[in-house]
């Protein structure tokens, strides 16, 4: 539509040429042509912005931040602090708030952008342990697993060190611990236990967390017989290890002497009554939360 201003807003950028008609209503001259292009102004900067991991002890971060701007005449800040010409802020508080980023260009080419970036804080992991026998590439082995508890952390990149209770040597490095191995490499016998195994867990930002295992034994394996006669050699029908959640102890006419729930090392070949059991053959149920065993036992009493 013609219009008697000569300027005219909202003229759409476009590397497309726009024709420009200018009519002289008088009548004295013809209407004239001609064409201007308007070149797209310069694109705003995009705003990316990345966090290392959070330190667990500061609970801050390192921040980066880039854009689609040359290098030069820009300034960073972040939630509305000094500017600076570096890209890179340190120190940067972890929070469940987003920070807010300004990007700003002195050039005056365009105006100043923003972005957002949340940095979380890292918590401690959170562990759960299991102690059982398991079936290993060295046999049926004790052993003791910590497993994150609420996904806390994740096994494959956190680091795990496990100690002796007390002593500051690290023992194995993996999650899981074959201490029926450690036990066979360091010459530990039936004498040396219980003992407390100390697991520290450490999470990438450096966040731990610190659990003691009781290891009372490492049978897996259930006795054929014992020899209760208190020089601490077999003493016990020990399963411990084995998670036991009841067992019962027969005699040969099929009557039941001795029964526990939560088993693990109680029975020295008494009665139920609390008196001594003649030696003999005893037939047994094992029940584990996995399974139910039975077989026999012997009590061997050396008589004066």
């Amino acid at each position: 539509t013609p219009q008697a201003s000569n300027i005219f807003n909202g003229v759409a950028a476009s590397s497309t040429p726009h024709s420009i008609t200018v009519t002289d209503t008088n009548g004295t001259c013809p209407p004239v042509t001609g064409s201007i292009t308007v070149a797209p102004g310069a694109t705003l900067p995009t705003v990316i912005a990345s966090a290392t991991a959070t330190d667990c002890a500061t609970q801050t971060a390192t921040v980066t931040i880039t854009s689609t701007l040359p290098a030069t005449g820009i300034t960073y800040s972040i939630d509305g602090g000094a500017p600076q010409a570096s890209n890179v802020f340190n120190g940067v508080a972890a929070s469940s708030t987003p920070h807010t980023i300004t990007i700003t260009d002195t050039n005056g080419t365009c105006p100043p952008v923003t972005g957002t970036i949340t940095i979380l804080p890292l918590a401690k992991p959170q562990i759960t342990g299991i102690q059982e026998c398991r079936e290993t590439v060295y046999g049926r082995n004790y052993i003791v697993e910590v497993l994150p508890l609420a996904n806390s952390f994740d096994v494959n990149t956190a680091t795990f060190e496990w100690r002796i209770s007390g002593e500051p040597a690290v023992i194995g490095n993996d999650n899981i611990l074959n201490v029926k191995q450690y036990a066979q490499a360091n010459g530990l016998t039936t004498n040396d236990f219980p003992i407390d195994l100390e697991i520290t867990v450490i999470v990438p930002g450096g966040c731990s967390e610190t659990a003691i295992y009781n290891v009372q034994g490492i049978f897996c394996d259930i006795p054929k017989g014992i020899s209760p006669n208190n020089d601490s050699k077999n003493d016990s029908f020990n399963l411990t290890g084995m998670r036991v959640t009841h067992l019962s102890i027969f005699n040969r006419y099929g009557m039941e002497v001795y029964s526990r729930s939560n088993y693990t090392d109680e029975w020295h070949g008494q009665h139920k009554d609390g008196n001594d059991l003649p030696t003999g053959t005893y037939y047994y149920v094992v029940q584990t939360e996995s399974e139910s065993k039975t077989g026999w036992v012997y009590i061997n009493r050396q008589e004066n």
